[in-house]
């Protein structure tokens, strides 16, 4: 009996001599370099990769979900053109054009032009209308401006209160209800713009 004790006593002093020898690293294992991590131990980086997966899946889904791009166009309420007459054989575009009666070796020459400003030569007549329904607002008149010498100086369209005048006339069509104010008739002009009607 005392001799097992003593054996005991014996097999517990070796395995203590032994630990004695060993340190905390050895028995628990390495410790990481100082500054190094663990990926797989880091909170939080695992759940991240997950949530950007599903954040991805879901911007997909909201991607292949509605793949129609909205109508953002603006209607066009722009005035289509009108044919204008210009003269006795051309009609206008207008706008984008104007007609341009000039005079050339002292005859009257009518031609469409792309701006206005290409018809001021002395004697030119600018005709942006040639009576009431080339007119894009309903009501306005067709106005032939006199200047004090009694020539034309251009047509345009302008509200009708504002052609009433000895050197603002309405240009009418001859085949429509009379428009003329103050009396006057619709009656073919032959010396202040000839082959036009206008009110007098």
């Amino acid at each position: 009996m005392i001799s097992c004790r003593i054996g005991a006593v014996a097999a517990l002093s070796f395995v203590l001599a032994a630990c004695g020898d060993a340190t905390d690293a050895d028995l628990f294992g390495s410790p990481p370099a100082s500054g190094a991590t663990d990926a797989s131990s880091v909170p939080g980086r695992d759940g991240a990769a997950v949530d950007a997966g599903v954040d991805g899946a879901r911007a997909n889904d909201a991607a292949s979900a509605d793949t129609s791009v909205p109508d953002t166009s603006v209607p066009d309420t722009s005035v289509p053109a009108a044919r204008v007459a210009c003269g006795m054989q051309l009609s206008c575009n207008v706008p984008p054009d104007v007609c341009c009666r000039s005079i050339v070796n002292q005859q009257y020459q009518y031609t469409c032009t792309g701006s206005p400003s290409k018809c001021a030569n002395p004697g030119d007549v600018v005709i942006a209308c040639a009576q009431p329904k080339d007119c894009p607002n309903a009501g306005d008149a067709c106005c032939l401006d006199i200047n004090q010498q009694n020539y034309p100086t251009a047509t345009s369209c302008k509200p009708s209160a504002q052609c009433q005048t000895q050197i603002a006339r309405p240009l009418c069509d001859p085949n429509a209800p009379n428009i003329c104010p103050n009396g006057w008739s619709c009656q073919l002009s032959s010396q202040t713009l000839p082959g036009y009607y206008f009110c007098r």
